[in-house]
């Protein structure tokens, strides 16, 4: 269905965002780092919007923060040298799922 490959385009721009604008915590100089996260964050601001017009707003924003976190454990397990996990394929959060 188309409704849910968008669904799912959506989730996965949205995970790359977020790992994006991780990655730059480790490389820019503190300017550059700045505006390139926010630029991302932003990007994943008008991304959760249009999530919200599949999934409704309150399913749209549990798959966002889903994604921010399952990110975030990646990067700080990244960063301590730990495994860096596999990445979870888009759909298998709340915004498919039920939450």
């Amino acid at each position: 269905m188309m409704a849910e490959s968008e669904v799912a385009r959506l989730l996965d721009e949205i995970e790359g965002a977020y790992e994006a604008a991780l990655r730059g915590l480790a490389g820019l100089a503190c300017y550059a780092r700045h505006d390139f996260i926010n630029a991302r964050m932003q990007r994943i601001g008008e991304l959760g919007h249009e999530l919200s017009l599949y999934v409704g707003s309150e399913r749209a924003l549990t798959a966002v923060l889903e994604i921010h976190d399952r990110c975030v454990r990646r990067y700080l397990r990244h960063e301590s040298g730990g495994s860096s996990g596999s990445r979870v394929e888009p759909g298998s959060g709340a915004a498919e799922g039920g939450a």
